[in-house]
């Protein structure tokens, strides 16, 4: 027979949030150092025909790139705070609850 308890492991998930922020920070971080790799070597791949060819390609392709890239790290970052919100708001509960229960003394 299954659990009929629910359980919610506000630790846990605390600290599983604490890598998703992480992510988000490191994501952030390289999609940056991309960034400023690509502005300060730009335009070294040459004038040759694959160097030519090569940037037909990329020129279609990077904007996309560095919009996502952008929009990424973000995301988990307010993904981060959004279950932090969350944890906070049960933590609330539970402590109302609690005293709600120790006040009314539901013990039998």
């Amino acid at each position: 027979m299954a659990d009929e308890n629910t359980r919610f492991d506000v630790d846990a998930l605390g600290d599983i949030n604490k890598k998703l922020r992480s992510v988000g920070e490191d994501l952030t971080a390289s999609f940056e150092q991309m960034k400023s790799t690509l502005d300060e070597h730009w335009g070294c791949w040459g004038n040759d025909e694959l160097g030519e060819g090569f940037i037909k390609q990329f020129e279609k392709a990077n904007p996309d790139l560095q919009e996502a890239a952008e929009a990424t790290g973000p995301q988990h970052t307010q993904m981060a705070d959004e279950i932090d919100r969350q944890i906070e708001a049960f933590r609330q509960q539970e402590e109302a609850n609690r005293s709600n229960i120790e006040k009314n003394d539901y013990s039998g």
